[in-house]
Formats: structure tokens, sequence, C-alpha cells
């Protein structure tokens, strides 16, 4: 009898990729790239190695897409990683992942159109580099009723980027963080006295407000922890 062991998995089920690869054949006729090709059409996986040994063992060797945020939809909970992939989280997966920032979706349900690959990228690149440039954490990203995106920090300000929708906007994210960096020396993020920096006209950034997340994103970050 045929030993199936799998390595790799964080968020995907073990079971579902036993499954998935359906291995029927003993070691000798097995086709491994046949069998990667099957664990790859589950939707969070990013690339799989397949490898027998004797007596009766193959082993799958899974790396999944890394979550870049999560985003709540229809009452459910799922993980989006940069390249476009998503997955239905559990309630104990989406705690394990209470730090990857949550996308808070308030437009009208007719305007709530699919994360882009290429924003979630733009995102995910920006938020990594948060820590070491302005020493917080993004912790939420927010899409306003009007349209307008925002990104939340742990210190309680935001980042407002403006409508993201039209033609070159996610491009010209890295530009508007580049021009919110150069504040570094007028501002203190880390304990501010500020609430927003408005990036919409990177030549002359808006600052204002009082620091302090807002209630729908706090009460947003607590009920994903509550699921």
């Amino acid at each position: 009898m045929t030993s199936v062991q799998v390595t790799g998995t964080r968020l995907l089920d073990t079971a579902q990729v036993v499954k998935a690869a359906d291995v029927s054949q003993t070691i000798f006729f097995l086709n491994g790239d046949a069998v990667a090709t099957r664990v790859r059409s589950l939707p969070w996986v990013e690339s799989v190695k397949v490898t027998t040994a004797l007596p009766a063992s193959v082993r799958i060797a899974v790396t999944e897409w890394t979550p870049m945020a999560r985003v709540l939809r229809g009452g459910a909970e799922y993980a989006l990683a940069a390249q476009g992939a998503s997955l239905r989280l559990t309630p104990a997966q989406a705690a394990d992942l209470g730090s990857v920032p949550l996308l808070l979706d308030l437009r009208p349900i007719s305007a709530q159109t699919a994360v882009s690959s290429q924003l979630m990228s733009v995102l995910g690149s920006a938020a990594a580099r948060f820590p070491s440039v302005f020493d917080v954490h993004v912790v939420a990203y927010e899409w306003d009723s009007t349209g307008t995106f925002s990104l939340w920090t742990s210190a309680g300000w935001e980042a407002v980027l403006g409508d993201i929708t039209t033609p070159g906007a996610i491009t010209a994210i890295p530009g508007q963080l580049s021009a919110l960096s150069v504040l570094r020396s007028a501002l203190d993020f880390a304990h501010p006295t500020f609430g927003y920096v408005d990036l919409e006209d990177i030549a002359a950034p808006a600052v204002g407000g009082t620091p302090g997340l807002p209630s729908q994103v706090s009460s947003a970050l607590l009920a994903t922890f509550a699921r």
C-alpha cells in the first residue's frame, strides 16, 4: 500500500491535498508531474514538489501562497495573496492570521469589485516595509463608502491614498508612500499627534486630525478575533 506524506501545509487541509493528489498507483508507475499538477489546482498552492522513496512512499512538499490581507465577504473571512489567490478561512485560521492586515470594504455592494492581484502585490510590499520605515505596522486597509482608500496603522493614523480605481492609481501608490517617508523628519509616526496624512496630492500632503482607529475599523478588527 502506498503511503502519502504531505509537508508545508499551514492553511490547507492535509486531507484535501491527499485527495487532490489522487495517488492510486505504486511508486514504480507514479507520474509525479501529474500528481503535482493536480495538487497545484488547489486555490492556495503556489508550488509542489513530488518525490518517492522505497518501498512505497510518496512525499508531497507544498508551498502555500503568503497571505497579504484578510477580507470579510458575505459573512465569511478570506485570506488574499499578492498573486490573486484567495482562501476561505476557518475561525481558528483567521485568529492565527491576526497580524495580517484586514481589508475593510465599506463601498456600496454594487461597487465592491474583486481585489486585483496588482493591488494586493503593491499593498503587501508596502506593508512589509512600514515597520522599518515608519516604526508602525499596517493593521487595516479601508475602502470607505465614497471609494477613498486608506492604510490604517498600529499607531492610529491613516495614510489616505484616494480613489485607486482610476487608471494608473495603483502604480502611483509607491510614489505616494515615498512622499510619506519624506515627512519622517517632521512627523513622529510612532507617537503621532495627527490622525491622517492625505497623499492624494503628493506635492502637498495634508496632515491633520487626531490619532485613533475609527469605530468601523476597530470594530471590524475585534470582530475577526471573536469569530
